[in-house]
Formats: structure tokens, C-alpha cells, sequence
């Protein structure tokens, strides 16, 4: 895909077909910058006959559970981290962001990260950019599609150790100034439509779980939705950060043999 396409919405069909279906790239948030474009967005999903995004949200809601949200055996984080480094990050946590870990402690890590993220942007949404648009397109009575199965989001979290969360969150502590800059040019990115940058931080972002992470479920999500146009005309949302890269959605698409052109918004 080339770099100087620079937009979130992607035109997909069969060669042998004219009914176009879209694949269009968000971010879980709900700051405004994310809904430049909701009115355009809107009107593509009228035009199709199902919507999807990465898993089932009404689904989801159902399996989430307090085994997966909360540590192992009723630990915390002190029974991770020793006192004297847990007590630095606390202080670096609170500083920054405002957020007191004594209250959060017994979260798994992972959780403390996105709650970092949201502290850090703006909400003038109720909801997140992906929720929203799953609520739009269940009042426009379109059929609605996971594109994974919950049970396989389940098993790709699962295989982020908590070795692998700690460090994540030791490492915003460390530097909470790099994570701010990083996230807000991530946002920035996501206004520019630069689909490419996303994925780059995306990749950096994962370090040695970007096969699990974004590869992985790359080769899920092309299959699903491949499979799924042959059934309906869809709408598919999905991470933006999954869309670009030799192993993006937007290649392994047209790999499979769709046609895949860029929308300008």
C-alpha cells in the first residue's frame, strides 16, 4: 500500500463483484479528534448490509470476568514489583497522571495501562469511537458480526505474561513524559489519516509480542472479513494500527484477491 494514501477508510470488493464493502481503521478512544469524520463514516455503514468490529462488543461484555481483570490469588502489584520500585512508580504515576496505584494495585497491569491512556485524553464522547459506531449501526438494524471470537481475544491476552505487563508499566513510569508525546502523536496521526505511522507504533509498541499481538490476528482478521464478504456487504472496524505494514489487513486483503482502494474522507 502506498504511504501517500493517507486515509482510515478502505474500499474492498470481489473483482467479479460491484458491491463494495469497507474496512475502516479506529482508535479506542473519545476524544473529538477521533470523530472528524462520523458523518461520512455513518453514511458508508448505511450503505452496507452488516457491521463488524474486532470482536462482538455486546458479546464481550457477557465473558468479561474478574479472573481476567484482576491478578492471580488475590495479589497485587507489591507482590510483583519490590516496595522500594513500586513506591517510585507510585509517585511517578500519581505525579503525572494523577492516578494513585494503591487503588489499582490489584488490577492486572494491562488494565492500569489503558486506564494511564484514557486519564490522558480527552472525553468528550460517552463513548469510545468503535462503541459508538456499534450503537449507530445496531439502530440502523444492520446485522451485527465479531470478527474475532471473544474466546480468541481471551487466548491472545492470556499470552501477554505478567512479566511483560510490569515492564510495560515500569517502563510509562520511567518516562512519563515519552509516553504522553507518544500518545498524542499517535492521536495526531490518527487525524491525519497516516494509517502507515500507526502501525509503526504499533509494532514498536508491542516489542516482542507483535506477532501475537498484530501479526497474528492480522491473518485472522483478513480471513474473517474476506470470508464475510462473500456473505454480506460489511462494514468492518477495526485498531488502525492493524491496518498498514507488509502484514496488514490491507495487504493480506489483497493477497486474497480484493480489490483494495483508499476513500478519501
Amino acid at each position: 500500500m502506498k504511504s501517500k494514501n493517507k486515509t482510515l477508510l478502505w474500499r474492498i470488493n470481489h473483482s467479479d463483484r460491484s458491491q463494495y464493502s469497507y474496512v475502516f481503521g479506529t482508535m479506542h478512544v473519545r476524544d473529538n479528534a477521533a470523530f472528524q469524520h462520523l458523518d461520512f463514516v455513518s453514511a458508508k455503514i448505511r450503505e452496507c448490509e452488516a457491521f463488524a468490529t474486532e470482536y462482538h462488543l455486546d458479546e464481550g461484555q457477557i465473558h468479561i470476568s474478574s479472573d481476567f481483570v484482576y491478578l492471580p490469588d488475590g495479589k497485587s502489584l507489591t507482590d510483583y514489583i519490590p516496595l522500594k520500585k513500586y513506591k517510585k512508580l507510585q509517585k511517578s504515576i500519581l505525579k503525572s497522571f494523577q492516578i494513585d496505584l494503591d487503588l489499582f494495585k490489584r488490577l492486572q497491569p494491562l488494565f492500569i495501562n489503558n486506564l494511564i491512556g484514557e486519564r490522558l485524553l480527552s472525553k468528550d464522547k460517552e463513548y469510545a469511537l468503535d462503541s459508538y459506531l456499534w450503537d449507530f449501526a445496531k439502530s440502523e438494524n444492520k446485522t451485527l458480526l465479531g470478527i474475532e471470537t471473544w474466546q480468541e481475544q481471551l487466548v491472545t491476552l492470556e499470552k501477554l505474561t505478567l512479566e511483560y505487563q510490569i515492564k510495560g508499566l515500569m517502563d510509562i513510569g520511567k518516562s512519563t513524559q515519552k509516553y504522553r508525546r507518544a500518545l498524542n502523536k499517535s492521536v495526531q496521526d490518527y487525524v491525519k489519516g497516516d494509517f502507515q505511522k500507526l502501525y509503526q507504533a504499533a509494532k514498536k509498541g508491542s516489542g516482542d509480542k507483535r506477532k501475537i499481538l498484530l501479526y497474528n490476528r492480522n491473518i485472522i482478521m483478513a480471513d474473517r472479513i474476506a470470508d464475510f464478504t462473500q456473505e454480506h456487504t460489511i462494514f468492518a472496524a477495526i485498531g488502525a494500527g492493524h491496518l498498514g505494514g507488509g502484514k496488514g489487513v490491507l495487504r493480506l486483503l489483497k493477497q486474497k484477491g480484493l480489490v483494495v482502494k483508499p476513500v478519501k474522507m
